[in-house]
Order: structure tokens, then sequence, then C-alpha cells
């Protein structure tokens, strides 16, 4: 059986931007700042371009081969120099069209998805909601079937101990 073919209002799912070193040229400078827009409240410049499906934005590298580039990478590169192999730019600002050098800083990999807000990034957590710290003494993994697969949770156990109290001291006020 033959996918379906994808209508050009669609996107794919794959990206063509890579991350081999950018070639920092006025070329690429001069249209990259033709399509920020510097947003006075934020100081965030946001990208106005191609955005891919991540919600990135991109431009060409301006070669023949036609290949992408994200306009963060690009746009620190050239105000700030190269990002060193096996890292990685993390947003301050969370906006992920935001092309301002100074909202970004070069982290690993796993700071960045630690600082984000997945599943994963609160699972990697040090601190529940409530900003108590987890450490050994103040969680309590639990480990689950859900939908045929074993799932980790991690709790708080303060923050259990504090709501156990909560409900406890809203029954008696309502027995009373």
């Amino acid at each position: 059986m033959r996918p379906a073919s994808r209508s050009p209002q669609q996107p794919s799912r794959s990206t063509s931007t890579t991350t081999r070193p950018i070639e920092v040229t006025p070329d690429l400078e001069r249209r990259l700042m033709a399509k920020v827009s510097p947003e006075p409240t934020s100081g965030c410049w946001l990208w106005t371009g191609s955005v891919n499906t991540s919600g990135y934005g991109q431009i060409g590298r301006g070669g023949k081969d036609g290949s992408l580039v994200l306009v963060h990478r690009a746009s620190y590169e050239i105000h700030r120099g190269p990002i060193p192999k096996g890292m990685v730019l993390d947003h301050l600002c969370r906006c992920r069209t935001c092309v301002n050098p100074a909202h970004l800083e070069v982290v690993t990999n796993r700071e960045n998805i630690r600082r984000g807000v997945s599943p994963i990034a609160k699972h990697m957590a040090d601190t529940c909601c409530r900003g108590h710290q987890l450490d050994e003494a103040n969680l309590r993994v639990e480990l689950k079937w859900k939908k045929g697969m074993l799932r980790e949770s991690r709790h708080c156990l303060r923050c259990e101990r504090d709501n156990r109290a909560a409900r406890a001291a809203r029954r008696t006020q309502e027995a009373a």
C-alpha cells in the first residue's frame, strides 16, 4: 500500500535543516535581519519568515543545495560566534521564533531538555511544582502499568503530607 501524498499546504514531518557548521556571510546576515521584528515588551527579536513543523524559524543557507538552517542558530553564530560541537541553544525567553542572541544560551542537550516543560523535563526536575527538594528523603517513585507499558511517576512526600493534612482539616470542618 502506497502512503497518501501530502497536499502543498500540509508540512512534512521531517525537516531539511541540518546542524553542520553555518557559513556566516553578509548575505545570510542581511536576509536574516530583513525578516526580524523586534518586540519591545519582551526584547525578543521575532522571526517573521518560514517556520518548520516544530515552530522554529528556518532560512536557506544561500547555496545551490537548497539546505536550510535554523535561524536562531544562524543569529547566534552571526552575533556571538560558533556553537561548540555537541552543544545546543536554549531559548531563555521560551519563544521558539526569537532570534535575539541575548536570549540564547549554549547548553548541553540534556540541560536544554531539563529546562523545558515536557513530561521528560518534569521527570528530570530537582524540585516539585511547589519548590520542595526532590531527594531520597522526600521522593516516592511509583511504577504502574498503563496502556501496556510500565510507567514511572514521582511524588513529593512533603506535598502528599500537606495534602493529607488539608483534606483532614476540610473533613473536620465539614463535620462540625
